[in-house]
């Protein structure tokens, strides 16, 4: 028995130690990952957008002849595509500090009976893949869409309310006897 204790004590002191190198490694590739950015830039050469490790947009250019050489539909649309690409460059990025992390450290379920794989809970890596039964617009549509869209929706019908009509005051005549126990009048 007291055999069984020691070599359990002794799993748990590596594991503990462990846990403590792959913590301080944690906060290193942690502090690394919070300033990992990528910069894309469109194949026309039109936009580059650099995304910042929460994979938020935090710079956006465009060439000098960006407007003329392209419709402002097609830059929005170039716009989400690099910006896309952008976000999905920092999460492999970031999957790539991580993952050396990872390797070697046993699942839950592999440490406790019963218990659930932490693999589940793991979010996918973004793909910037495209849609293949999606099929870019023409040039027509896009000035069309843009057209349609650049006008301004008709306002809303005003609908005036009519006036409430004021309520009359109340009359002073309290000469009546009360009809009322509550107004002092006698209770039965």
């Amino acid at each position: 028995m007291q055999a069984r204790n020691a070599a359990a004590r002794d799993r748990l002191d590596d594991l503990l130690t462990d846990v403590q190198q792959r913590a301080e490694q944690f906060r290193e590739a942690q502090s690394e990952a919070a300033t990992t950015t990528a910069t894309v830039t469109s194949p026309d050469g039109l936009v580059r957008a650099t995304v910042d490790a929460n994979g938020r947009l935090s710079n956006l250019e465009f060439a000098p002849v960006a407007f003329s050489k392209s419709t402002p539909q097609a830059l929005a649309r170039t716009v989400q595509q690099v910006v896309s690409q952008g976000a999905a460059e920092v999460g492999r990025r970031v999957s790539e500090l991580m993952s050396p992390l990872q390797q070697g450290v046993p699942d839950l379920s592999e440490l406790f009976e019963g218990a659930p794989s932490l693999a589940e809970f793991r979010p996918p890596v973004p793909t910037t893949e495209p849609d293949p039964g999606q099929t870019p617009p023409s040039h027509e549509d896009e000035e069309q869409n843009f057209m349609t869209s650049s006008m301004p929706a008709p306002p809303p019908p005003v609908v005036e309310e009519k006036p409430k009509p004021k309520r009359g005051r109340p009359d002073d005549h309290h000469d009546d006897e009360p009809q009322s126990w509550m107004e002092g009048g006698s209770s039965w």
